[in-house]
């Protein structure tokens, strides 16, 4: 992998572990739903802007599909993580989010005979390793491990985010056209739940407003920046670096919130930068 490929990924990684730190805050404050929905809102129209300066050219059914596709397994993603980090601890739920979210994808390029060198398999192992090791040590009593099943659909959400948009700009090299597609159909998602619900409000006080902007363009951030990574190499590397970001979110969470950061996550910290090394060498 190119080394502009590997800085682009670990970008990703910090842009998407702020978004979540930003998005756990801003959840236990006004909501997983109203955080999640408004986030989404405020991306797309980033991103219609970012797309119209781009025109680039109409895409095809094919990548209009795969767009789609990864714009629902986003919103499944979105969701589930915003709510398990509303009622569980940040350092436990998003590495294992990570975790699945990376593991699938690299299991499934492999499978479909992707290869890659030795030093960058154990780089990747080693990466995927770091994302286990992070939430190991972290609160195990029950608010904590009640969150498991959210944080396991978040990570297949995420999977299914990774390997479609992967296809969707093979198909024409778009860049800006996908992540649009997919934001859109997030986004409609959230609101039209909102809508035919009107079981939660989506107006917020002012004050929350930065920290809402933060979740949405950050989020945006690491997509953007995990698709290009990914352009520079192949699919199981950009996922596991871009699926390094537990590793900010639990940083962030120790340096804001004051959440216990032990031998472990500091042990995962050192294993993220082994492997992203082995990855570079």
């Amino acid at each position: 992998m190119e080394p502009v490929g590997i800085i682009l990924g670990i970008i990703s990684a910090l842009s998407w572990g702020s978004s979540d730190f930003a998005g756990g805050v801003a959840s236990r404050a006004i909501g997983s739903f109203a955080t999640a929905t408004i986030a989404q809102v405020i991306g797309f129209a980033a991103l219609a802007a970012a797309a119209l300066v781009a025109a680039e050219s109409a895409p095809d059914q094919a990548e209009m599909a795969w767009s789609v596709a990864a714009g629902l397994g986003g919103a499944v993603a979105i969701a589930s993580l915003y709510r398990a980090l509303a009622v569980g601890q940040m350092s436990l739920v998003a590495p294992l989010t990570g975790a699945v979210g990376a593991g699938v994808p690299v299991i499934a390029s492999f499978a479909l005979g992707e290869t890659v060198g030795p030093l960058q398999a154990a780089g990747i192992g080693c990466a995927l390793g770091a994302i286990v090791v992070v939430s190991i040590g972290s609160s195990t009593g029950p608010t904590s491990w009640r969150v498991l099943p959210l944080a396991a659909a978040a990570g297949l959400g995420f999977a299914f985010f990774y390997v479609a948009m992967d296809r969707a700009t093979s198909v024409s090299g778009h860049l800006w056209l996908p992540l649009l597609m997919a934001r859109a159909s997030a986004a409609a998602v959230f609101v039209v739940l909102a809508a035919a619900t009107r079981a939660v409000s989506l107006r917020v006080a002012r004050r929350y407003l930065p920290l809402l902007v933060l979740v949405g363009l950050a989020d945006l951030g690491g997509s953007l920046f995990f698709m290009l990574a990914n352009a520079s190499g192949t699919l199981s590397i950009a996922v596991v670096l871009s699926s390094l970001y537990p590793v900010t979110t639990a940083l962030l969470a120790w340096l804001i919130l004051r959440e216990r950061l032990g031998r472990p996550q500091l042990v995962g910290a050192g294993l993220a930068l082994a492997g992203i090394a082995l990855i570079a060498a």
